[in-house]
């Protein structure tokens, strides 16, 4: 780890990503080919009221970062949080998987030191290249002295996201990342970081393990159970639907939801849905008031995404249904 000066410091921690990667216009591709001491050579040059450590994690696309990896890194930034002369830490890495790691993070780091996710839409050679803007925003939102316990953050584009409600909304753009149930937490303008408001608190966790086979299913019209069927017999110990509307499924899926429940698999239901709350309303079969009877877990307002790396966790404290139902 490369200090690039003294006193207290803030740490980036490095996985990769767009924002190591070099740009080929005659081929049109990204090139997972910088290293790491790039970031180094970077954050040298500007002038802070903290030191800054560059540390590497590894070096790859974050689509290839397992979950395995992820409780390292996890581990890594714990003990680097522990540091009683770090600042803050910054967590660069791809952005495909970011809004997933980052709430990862947010549900089992217990730290009132700031900690923001960062990474870049576009590699450095690309037409509105946006990594230095990005690693450089991140940094004064931990300089600013504002951010401490506010959970973990995503900084990308000039704004500030909870790592609850964010998601990659965009494929290419580098303003891709948005809260749609609540905006921004805060933003960055003329050098100066501005909070506009806070999310609630939450519980952390401590799981003794995390287990990768917790499935999502998006239910489409006509969906059949063939997939629910599959993880039943795969024995997975648990399944987060994305449902209809405010929470609703086809009658075709309700002998597979009770087979699960009564297999003691935690079934979990969202919404497809942007925004909105999943509201126990239809009395009809596949309705929401009548799943709710069958012993389906309300996800609230989380998305698919973010209530499976909840149940993951929620599971992996290995404190039964009861446990996860209560903490949903």
């Amino acid at each position: 780890m490369e200090i690039i000066s003294n006193g207290k410091k803030i740490v980036i921690l490095v996985t990769g990503g767009t924002i190591l990667c070099s740009y080929d216009a005659s081929k049109h591709e990204s090139i997972p080919n910088v290293p790491v001491g790039d970031i180094s050579d970077f954050v040298r040059l500007r002038r802070g009221d903290y030191g800054v450590a560059v540390k590497e994690f590894s070096n790859m696309p974050s689509p290839h970062l397992s979950l395995e990896l992820g409780e390292k890194l996890l581990k890594e930034a714990s003990g680097i949080l522990a540091q009683e002369d770090t600042a803050g830490l910054v967590v660069v890495q791809g952005t495909d998987t970011l809004e997933e790691i980052a709430y990862l993070f947010h549900l089992v780091l217990d730290t009132e030191k700031p900690v923001v996710f960062t990474g870049s839409m576009k590699s450095r050679d690309e037409l509105y290249s946006d990594y230095r803007g990005n690693i450089d925003g991140a940094i004064k939102i931990i300089e600013s002295g504002k951010a401490a316990g506010r959970g973990v953050m995503v900084y990308l584009n000039q704004e500030i996201h909870s790592a609850t409600y964010v998601s990659k909304d965009n494929t290419n753009n580098i303003a891709a990342f948005k809260s749609p149930q609540f905006g921004p937490i805060g933003v960055l303008y003329d050098n100066e970081v501005a909070f506009l408001g806070r999310t609630e608190e939450e519980a952390h966790f401590n799981p003794v393990k995390l287990d990768n086979n917790v499935q999502l299913i998006r239910v489409t019209y006509s969906t059949n159970e063939l997939l629910l069927r599959s993880c039943i017999n795969g024995r997975v110990p648990g399944i987060v639907i994305e449902g209809l509307g405010a929470g609703n499924v086809p009658p075709s899926l309700i002998p597979a939801i009770k087979d699960a429940i009564s297999a003691e698999i935690p079934v979990v239901l969202t919404s497809r849905c942007h925004t909105g709350h999943v509201v126990e309303t239809y009395g009809y079969e596949g309705g929401g008031a009548e799943l709710r009877k069958l012993g389906v877990i309300n996800g609230g307002n989380l998305g698919g995404i973010k209530a499976r790396i909840r149940l993951i966790v929620l599971l992996g404290m290995q404190s039964g249904i009861d446990y996860v139902k209560e903490n949903f």
